[in-house]
């Protein structure tokens, strides 16, 4: 690790004498630059309830467009509205149609802070204020209660009835059909009022799936239980859920609270995504419900005028930047957002750095200055780490047994490394000579391949035995009649010498003058083959070389059966190598061994490491000076850089030594 470092007093001369792995070395501040390729970046690790971007105010949805308000604006919502009857509910309702009322942006086309289901509670209960002017909201909702519950009970009995139709036509075990019809059976009583139990989705939900949780049916079953209506999707179903001992603050909240706005992880969180900034969108309640863990690839394809929302979604955080709104820790959201998203969505999202608010040079100042900054701390980062390394190191040196007996007296480092050194020349030993016992066995030949050419020698000489011994029964061939073979072992020598004569004067390069006696060789050739095919097809001629045949066979017989006796020598040879190895062994394997000698090797390591223990406790004594003194400088010009003159920012950020 490079670090790079200006000499500063209360630290240079411990600096200089250093010999580590620590090295320093002066660059000069505008030429570093900080660059992270990563797609979820380090440091910048956040809950979804910490994520400050949800405390922006005008931030519209980057997913559906609407509006998102903040936890203050939702209570100036419920304050706004909680407490109102008839027309003035009505008109104070109306009145949150326009977003600009939060924006303060007149826009041509009105756009409503309530997403499509949401608006349908509100006209019905505006309606309802206009005609009953003496009830409150809590009121109000009660009433429509009333009218919404049969529509309610209607679709949750057809729900059930269908579910009823497909296990009945799928389950074919009869306990979990029976148990299936059971708990279907006791929810519809509650659905229509006859228990004094009420219904309740969520309980349904689980029961059903508990049953069929590892059948084949589940995925099928799960879709339509899922269809039972619930208050975020249903209009009938919000009205019955909030009548229920909810006052009017607490249903104002819930008419407002799917604008909330929300982290929703990028890369899902069920999938490994990390809790981190870089890692974070905020949408509101509804999209994020939505979502599920879809893939942000597949997600995306199916979200309208994705790419133009979260422009206008960057845009509205930059503007919140420039204006302090956010901590210091946000200012590099912006480029880690767009290399999230340009990732996971395999570069079909590509989207720019929209362009500050500030004036020109005020924000090229504090962008030049956040980079100096963001430069500053990898490489803190980078020493805080040096430092977390060497404790480790250290704390590793101080638990071996070796420090202990060193640090006790009970032995010298020297005695300790001479003990270790000779422990791994004896090991070596016997590893050297098991390597050379592997290498007398693989030099070795195998007596079972020797074996099987001797068979198949002794299988050929017995052919051609009863071959000759069939010639001398038919009288064409005897040992004692060899005058044929004679001549024909001549006219072959012959034949031979002539070829090598030919070929010599045609390599010669003088065919002129070899033409004559290349001729006289040709003709000489052919009498001679015609010969040899006399003598070839002769049975005498046959009858000897088969007796050739046969001493040869014996010969090379002889050879190898020479062999096999030598190989056993050897063998016996290596099996008193392998007995003396193994008295050596004293039971242990040679894995064992080479564990061991691993182990002692690292042993040295260690005690090299005991000898240089002083040197590393002082580096960690300079770390920790470093550290100390630049976190506390870069502390306080990250709380100034934004607002600072460039005199007081550029003399503070002098003092950094790194």
């Amino acid at each position: 690790m490079k670090i790079n470092f200006i000499p500063f007093k209360p630290i240079k001369n411990s600096i200089k004498k250093q010999q580590s792995t620590i090295k320093f070395q002066t660059v000069p501040l505008q030429n570093d630059v900080f660059i992270k390729n990563a797609v979820i970046f380090k440091g910048d690790a956040c809950s979804t309830s910490n994520f400050k971007i949800k405390t922006i105010e005008n931030l519209h949805c980057p997913v559906c467009g609407y509006i998102m308000l903040n936890p203050e604006q939702q209570e100036m919502f419920v304050q706004d509205v909680y407490d109102k009857k008839g027309e003035d509910l009505a008109k104070t309702l109306e009145k949150y149609e326009d977003e600009s009322i939060f924006t303060h942006k007149q826009t041509p086309r009105k756009k409503s802070i309530f997403n499509p289901q949401r608006q349908q509670v509100v006209n019905i209960i505006k309606n309802l204020a206009l005609k009953h002017p003496d009830l409150d909201l809590a009121q109000l909702v009660q009433l429509q209660a009333n009218s919404s519950m049969p529509s309610l009970i209607e679709q949750q009995l057809a729900i059930t009835t269908e579910l009823k139709e497909y296990v009945k036509q799928n389950i074919n075990s009869p306990d979990k059909l029976q148990s299936l019809n059971n708990t279907i059976f006791e929810h519809e009583t509650r659905i229509k009022g006859k228990s004094p139990i009420g219904f309740s989705r969520k309980v349904f939900i689980y029961e059903i799936l508990k049953i069929v949780d590892e059948d084949e049916n589940k995925e099928r079953i799960n879709e339509i239980v899922s269809k039972l209506p619930n208050s975020k999707n249903d209009i009938n179903s919000f009205f019955v859920k909030y009548s229920k001992n909810k006052t009017s603050k607490e249903i104002a909240l819930k008419i407002i609270e799917q604008s909330k706005p929300t982290a929703e992880h990028l890369f899902p969180e069920s999938k490994g995504g990390a809790n981190s900034i870089s890692n974070y969108i905020c949408d509101c309640a509804v999209c994020n419900n939505k979502r599920r863990d879809l893939d942000f690839f597949d997600w995306q394809k199916e979200i309208p005028n994705f790419q133009q929302r979260l422009q206008e979604y960057l845009k509205t955080i930059q503007a919140a930047l420039d204006n302090n709104i956010l901590p210091d820790d946000y200012d590099t959201y912006i480029p880690k957002i767009i290399e999230t998203i340009r990732s996971l969505s395999g570069g079909h999202i590509i989207l720019y750095q929209p362009d500050s608010t500030l004036d020109k040079s005020k924000a090229n100042t504090i962008a030049t200055r956040n980079k100096t900054l963001i430069s500053y701390e990898e490489k803190l980062s980078k020493i805080i780490q040096e430092k977390t390394t060497l404790e480790t190191e250290i704390k590793k040196i101080k638990l071996s047994p070796y420090y202990q007996k060193i640090a006790s007296g009970e032995q010298t480092q020297e005695e300790a490394e001479n003990e270790i050194k000779i422990q791994i020349s004896q090991l070596s030993a016997l590893l050297a000579q098991e390597e050379t016992i592997r290498k007398e066995e693989r030099a070795l030949l195998e007596n079972s391949q020797l074996a099987h050419e001797i068979k198949l020698l002794e299988q050929e000489t017995r052919i051609l035995s009863t071959r000759n011994a069939r010639l001398e029964k038919l009288n064409l061939a005897n040992a004692d009649d060899n005058k044929d073979y004679e001549e024909y072992l001549h006219t072959k020598y012959l034949y031979q010498k002539a070829l090598e004569e030919r070929d010599n004067y045609l390599l010669s390069g003088d065919l002129r003058k070899c033409r004559t006696s290349i001729e006289i060789l040709n003709y000489a050739l052919r009498a001679l083959r015609d010969k040899m095919t006399l003598y070839e097809g002769s049975k005498t001629i046959e009858y000897f070389t088969n007796i050739e045949k046969m001493a040869i066979n014996k010969e090379k017989t002889k050879k190898l059966e020479q062999r096999i006796q030598k190989n056993e020598k050897q063998r016996q040879t290596i099996q008193d190598h392998i007995a003396a190895l193994n008295t050596q062994l004293g039971g242990r394997t040679i894995e064992d061994v080479k564990k061991e000698c691993q182990q002692l090797t690292e042993a040295l390591e260690m005690l090299e490491n005991i000898k240089n223990l002083p040197k590393m406790e002082k580096d960690i004594e300079t770390l920790k000076e470093i550290i100390h003194y630049n976190a506390d400088i870069i502390k306080r010009a990250r709380n100034i850089y934004k607002k600072a003159s460039n005199k007081n920012f550029d003399a503070l950020m002098k003092k950094v030594y790194i």
